[in-house]
């Protein structure tokens, strides 16, 4: 009930002490609740810890590793390593044949994890669905298009809602409805098919708001307003960038999470280019002091290359507005993040 009303951090407090107790409870919760929160290295850590205890078991819960499987792929595709995405692909393939394993009415080719992904979806089509399988249709496209393998990435999104709206209705698989809408807008913004974009996030954010509450909400008016500005259209841009951050400021108190932080973080980015390129540099300055600020709250250095961006952007904007010794402290202090992570 904590993790569906994204109180990740009271979630993972309670799912800790209950694993910490030898009582049954689920450690993939508990990676998801890591990752939400934005503690990836955490959440790998944790990750492989439990499977190397999964092996040394009787190895009989096919189920469980599946899932932390899953949970492992997506830690990776947070962490946006691409030297990793191959890795992230064979533990999704992996987490596929542990679902099936047990089925002796269904077997997977034996080259399954050396297919083309085409090939590797119609095996997949053939197959009995179950949840996991369709989280890892989920996770799949949003490793293509990661990979940038659009076309691979659309095929899978479209056939994850083909299978929510045949087997299960899509009331009956909220998350991934909702998520795959959302990919496939922004599959269609990295393509710079920005109509589509629109069409799909908003298609996503009317499902949202049909739900009491979603940090997705705040996530897709930050990518509508990314949407209209790539498309120039800055006051449609302004008014969405304006709507993400009057949701968080009503909802942050409540909720700790990596993307509420990193989609007002954005917004406000967008919001401060918007002024700059109009001129108005004294409300530049402001948001990009203030997305900076919001860096801060993303663990683990998730926002450095972000906030390394803002501080270089707010020291032009105060260069601009003659404020030359905190013009070059802001420029100073980006330098700094970006030689200490060899950018």
């Amino acid at each position: 009930t904590l993790f569906l009303c994204e109180q990740y951090d009271a979630c993972a407090a309670l799912v800790e002490t209950a694993l910490n107790g030898d009582v049954s409870a689920s450690p993939s919760l508990l990676a998801l609740c890591y990752i939400s929160l934005g503690y990836l290295k955490k959440a790998k850590a944790f990750i492989e810890r439990f499977l190397k205890k999964l092996v040394a078991s009787d190895g009989s819960n096919f189920r469980l590793e599946a899932e932390l499987k899953l949970a492992l792929a997506e830690c990776i595709l947070e962490q946006h390593e691409a030297g990793e995405y191959n890795v992230a692909e064979q533990h999704v393939i992996k987490a596929i044949q542990l679902e099936h394993s047990g089925r002796s009415n269904e077997e997977l080719p034996d080259n399954f994890e050396n297919m083309a992904p085409e090939n590797r979806l119609s095996c997949i089509h053939d197959l009995t669905i179950s949840p996991i399988i369709l989280r890892a249709l989920c996770v799949l496209g949003t490793l293509y298009v990661a990979q940038k393998s659009y076309d691979s990435a659309e095929r899978y999104m479209k056939q994850t809602l083909e299978i929510i709206s045949g087997f299960y209705g899509k009331n009956a698989a909220v998350g991934m409805t909702g998520d795959t809408y959302q990919s496939l807008g922004f599959l269609y913004g990295k393509r710079e098919k920005y109509d589509l974009a629109i069409e799909w996030y908003r298609k996503a954010l009317d499902f949202y708001y049909g739900l009491p509450v979603s940090i997705n909400k705040a996530v897709l008016l930050n990518k509508l307003g990314e949407a209209f500005k790539a498309m120039g259209n800055l006051p449609e841009a302004k008014q969405h960038y304006c709507q993400c951050m009057e949701f968080v400021k009503n909802y942050e108190l409540s909720c700790k999470s990596k993307d509420l932080f990193m989609a007002i973080t954005d917004s406000l980015m967008g919001l401060a280019n918007i002024a700059y390129e109009t001129k108005e540099f004294t409300l530049a300055e402001t948001y990009f002091y203030d997305a900076a600020g919001y860096c801060n709250r993303i663990p683990e250095g998730g926002a450095k290359h972000l906030k390394a961006g803002a501080l270089h952007n707010l020291g032009v904007v105060r260069k601009e507005l003659r404020k030359y010794p905190e013009a070059v402290k802001a420029l100073t202090t980006s330098q700094s993040i970006y030689q200490k992570h060899d950018d």
